[in-house]
């Protein structure tokens, strides 16, 4: 029963929210100082705190892929951990794609902490699934061993 409401309290934490964290760094602002130095010291603050958000994220996550793996192993599922440098560089990666295709297809210039709140959220339902299987697989175990007497 421990293990169970300590596998609600990781669901409860992993449920994506939307951030409040609106910085006002809009996308072309994300993606117009690697082309036109020098850089506007207002934006190049916003696009430090966006890196920090970032980190903030991806620092969190490996915090709890930890503990995931230690709930996981005990039902025979196996946790991906990610290496949180990977995940920094994953995570600049997605943001300059996901503002480049909201500028170019949808003619929109997102809040970058939207797009790190998506990248975020997106992780963190591979996180629920993994959650869903740890369940399943605890619930066919307890019908193995049925009940037993205490």
């Amino acid at each position: 029963m421990r293990r169970f409401w300590y596998v609600a309290a990781i669901v409860a934490a992993l449920i994506p929210v939307k951030a409040q964290a609106d910085m006002g760094l809009k996308c072309s602002e994300w993606l117009e100082p690697r082309t036109v130095p020098p850089v506007n010291q207002e934006v190049e603050t916003k696009i430090t705190w966006a890196g920090w958000y970032l980190s903030g994220h991806v620092m969190h996550r490996a915090f709890l892929e930890k503990y995931l793996a230690k709930v996981g192993a005990a039902v025979d599922v196996a946790v991906a951990q990610a290496n949180p440098p990977d995940e920094i560089i994953r995570g600049l990666e997605g943001i300059d794609n996901l503002c480049r295709s909201g500028l170019q297809r949808e003619h929109r210039d997102h809040d970058v902490a939207t797009i790190i709140d998506l990248i975020a959220n997106t992780v963190l339902v591979q996180r629920a699934n993994d959650i869903t299987t740890m369940i399943e697989h605890a619930m066919e175990i307890g019908r193995r061993l049925g009940a037993r007497p205490r």
